[in-house]
């Protein structure tokens, strides 16, 4: 897995405790929550990345899964309703005129509109 990491990865696997350095779960939990990357982020991602000339379509769509269960996970997501919630309210958010969004925005920041 070391290879496949970024040097700010790397440093944050460098410091998990040996133990639990085999545990691939524990250790992903650990470098996401070091990084602080949002759902927003996450879904940025998912929406924006394209295949590199290099990737097989495989690799592509297993790199395009792994971003959408990261935004999954950010939310806390934990079944099929919440995860339809999820998606139609991004989707109600990005149709908003600009003015909406903007005050949308602003509530997700002060707080969380999904939890409930």
């Amino acid at each position: 897995m070391r290879p496949y990491l970024s040097d700010k990865a790397k440093f944050l696997l460098s410091r998990v405790d040996v133990e639990k350095s085999t545990d691939y779960g524990a250790v992903k939990r650990y470098i996401l929550q070091e990084m602080q990357q949002t759902p927003c982020v996450y879904l940025d991602k998912f929406q924006s990345v394209s295949r590199e000339s290099t990737e097989t379509y495989h690799q592509f769509a297993n790199k395009l899964s792994s971003l959408f269960d990261y935004y999954v996970e950010s939310h806390n997501v934990g079944s099929y309703e919440e995860l339809m919630e999820l998606i139609v309210y991004h989707r109600i958010k990005a149709s908003l005129p600009p003015f909406l969004s903007r005050h949308v925005l602003a509530l997700e920041s002060s707080s969380t509109l999904l939890e409930k």
